[in-house]
């Protein structure tokens, strides 16, 4: 688009007709020969390590969950003072408390998960993961899990779920019994988890510094593998 004071002018660019790079290269641009069309390279150091901000446009932190609604989000609170189930979508953009929901019901939540018909939420202080139907107004279930993390739905069926007393990765079915270990070890102290459309795991893992790595893993494979956004 030409973004001068005239008629704008549109070009239809794909991986046949797109984009040239200038004469001596470019800046903070990437792929100018990939049919998914140009991006903005990362923010972070050689893609290795990310911040915060960066991050959290790709993968939420482990509080929030979107929901399957339009502008439709969940978020579970911290303690002190009180943990909540929080939830806000398109007809009500205001965070309220599902009624009676988790009312009185956590502790200590620390990550909130959403699939097709229930909410699943991680609560250590318990040592247990609580599942309520959605939009989180009924408590359907409580499964005793030692210390969970993070945890997210599985579009294969289920809930990932990170041990944090064994670093490792658990795969529980919809009602939360234990199907088994989807990935033995982990690379660091998971901090947030996710899958994307290809099926692939995500995981942040927290280093020193409060800066993150990120890796992923297929279903198919046993091992992480280190990743990056750009």
């Amino acid at each position: 688009m030409t973004c001068v004071a005239e008629p704008s002018k549109f070009r239809l660019l794909d991986h046949l007709v797109g984009w040239d790079a200038a004469i001596g290269g470019v800046e903070h641009l990437t792929g100018l020969d990939q049919p998914e069309g140009i991006q903005l390279v990362a923010i972070c150091d050689d893609q290795v390590y990310i911040n915060d901000q960066v991050l959290s446009r790709w993968i939420a932190p482990a509080r929030i969950g979107r929901g399957c609604g339009p502008c439709e989000w969940y978020l579970v609170t911290p303690c002190p003072p009180r943990s909540r189930l929080l939830h806000i979508h398109a007809c009500h953009m205001e965070w309220y408390e599902p009624a009676p929901g988790a009312i009185d019901v956590l502790q200590c939540a620390t990550a909130v998960a959403i699939g097709a018909d229930r909410i699943a939420v991680s609560d250590p202080k318990q040592h247990a993961i609580f599942l309520f139907a959605q939009p989180g107004e009924r408590l359907i279930g409580r499964v005793e899990f030692n210390l969970p993390g993070p945890i997210t739905h599985a579009p294969w069926g289920g809930w990932l779920v990170v041990d944090l007393q064994q670093d490792n990765i658990v795969w529980l079915d919809n009602a939360g019994v234990m199907i088994g270990l989807f990935a033995s070890q982990v690379p660091g102290t998971v901090d947030r988890i996710t899958v994307d459309r290809n099926c692939r795991v995500w995981i942040a893992c927290k280093e020193a510094d409060g800066r993150y790595s990120i890796w992923h893993v297929t279903r198919e494979a046993t091992e992480f593998v280190r990743g990056t956004l750009g």
